[in-house]
């Protein structure tokens, strides 16, 4: 049994383990910024590929709903890319919605095939962002891609390898 010094307030633990708290007051806590608040993470497995020169969605995903608006949701993505054309490039970035975060058209990531077309190019990326979404509501952060050429197909989560993106809460 736990009791304030000379009062009444307490909280006691029965042996069978169960909680009584009577006359207490409990306030609310808040955690200090910083503080590592969820983390939920999404996975995806399909080897799938692109020729769009726009962003397209790879179905690599997560949806996070922030305890606060003042939070921060640092993401962090990673797949396999693949490539077989000399010269074309494959560009990743994450969206919020329908939101590049990346600060231009080159996003995040990008991987370049300089090697003979007799040779495949096949590397693993990963991508980090701190994000600052201002909502309580369900957020969904996904990797999306595009190609320098509609010749080219971009490949990820290439032959089946897991894709996985994270999404952690930090209170602001």
């Amino acid at each position: 049994k736990l009791q304030e010094d000379g009062g009444t307030d307490a909280i006691s633990i029965a042996t069978d383990g169960k909680s009584t708290i009577t006359n207490a007051v409990i306030n609310a806590w808040t955690p200090p910024a910083g503080c590592l608040l969820q983390v939920v993470q999404g996975t995806h497995n399909t080897e799938t590929g692109t020729t769009s020169t726009s962003w397209v969605a790879t179905g690599i995903d997560v949806t996070i709903t922030p305890s606060a608006a003042s939070s921060k949701v640092l993401v962090t993505a990673r797949t396999s890319a693949y490539l077989n054309i000399p010269g074309h490039v494959a560009y990743y970035t994450i969206y919020r919605g329908s939101t590049n975060l990346a600060v231009d058209n080159n996003g995040f990531a990008n991987v370049h095939q300089t090697g003979s077309s007799s040779v495949d190019l096949i590397t693993d990326l990963t991508m980090i962002w701190l994000d600052s979404p201002n909502t309580t509501s369900a957020t969904t952060y996904q990797i999306y891609t595009r190609t320098n050429s509609t010749s080219m197909t971009n490949n990820w989560s290439q032959n089946g390898s897991t894709s996985v993106i994270i999404a952690q809460e930090i209170a602001g």
